[in-house]
């Protein structure tokens, strides 16, 4: 399965965004949102590169996918969300 998204820290711009993902609450891996996203950069101005694209494996079924954004502001976790999803 693949998740794809963006993330930014108005604290520190330049810095790119760890993102955890979980799968049925279990931690499954992380990637980090520095890849071009000109669409994030036009709505909020902040430059392109906070983009994210990552790949992980999961069985078939109904998935719980969570997103959270490791580290920021003052260094706390902020939820990018959840959603339930096929896996074929």
């Amino acid at each position: 399965m693949t998740v794809r998204g963006w993330a930014f820290d108005r604290d520190d711009l330049r810095k790119p965004v760890t993102v955890r993902i979980s799968i049925g609450g279990k931690v499954v891996g992380t990637t980090v949102a520095s890849t071009s996203r000109p669409d994030v950069d036009r709505v909020y101005g902040v430059g392109a590169n906070h983009g994210f694209a990552a790949t992980v494996a999961t069985s078939s079924g109904r998935r719980s996918v969570c997103l959270v954004a490791v580290g920021i502001g003052g260094g706390g976790d902020t939820s990018l969300g959840c959603t339930t999803v096929a896996v074929r």
